[in-house]
């Protein structure tokens, strides 16, 4: 960290640099994990096909959808995680400090699995939630642009901040030089 802050890089651009790096990696994690599911559907995997029936279907719009919609996820996650980090010393105490919050994440998209695709508008709010109950929408071609739009609104109002609370905390100088 020192090396960085004797750079021209201001502490933004530092903050920018990290997060762009955490960034890249949850946007390729995010469009492997929309491949694998809708790889199955496009090369016709029978037992996939058994499974799910023809509740499921997709074509090029709905993965653009797909896609602008989890932009504002990974931005989220990926601020969130570089906080979390920031508190820790090593990437040992990282781990342990990341781990709750994979918990806490996976506690909304669980809950996406009980909600029907056709959900309260109130959702679109919850962090999370939103994007899950969105991404089930464009899978079951119950595709609602109010409800996208909303979801996607608020999603990137809950990165931006979390991008400024990232900011905010790498300008400490206890956050820098653990002080």
């Amino acid at each position: 960290m020192e090396t960085l802050l004797v750079s021209p890089a201001s502490r933004y651009e530092i903050v920018i640099g990290k997060l762009m790096t955490i960034l890249v990696i949850s946007l390729i994690a995010s469009c492997c994990a929309i491949t694998g599911i809708l790889a199955p559907l496009a090369f016709g995997v029978e037992l996939f096909k058994d499974l799910m029936g023809d509740v499921i279907s997709f074509n090029f719009v709905s993965i653009i959808w797909m896609l602008l919609i989890v932009i504002p996820l990974a931005l989220f996650t990926s601020s969130v995680l570089l906080v979390i980090s920031s508190f820790s010393h090593n990437q040992k105490e990282a781990q342990t400090y990341i781990l709750p919050f994979f918990s806490i994440v996976i506690l909304p998209a669980m809950l996406s699995s009980v909600l029907g695709a056709e959900s309260q508008l109130y959702t679109a709010f919850i962090p999370i939630l939103n994007i899950s109950l969105t991404m089930k929408q464009i899978f079951g071609d119950l595709f609602d642009p109010v409800y996208f739009g909303i979801a996607l609104s608020t999603s990137l109002v809950y990165a931006l901040l979390a991008v400024r609370l990232a900011a905010s905390f790498f300008q400490r100088e206890t956050i820098l030089f653990r002080a």
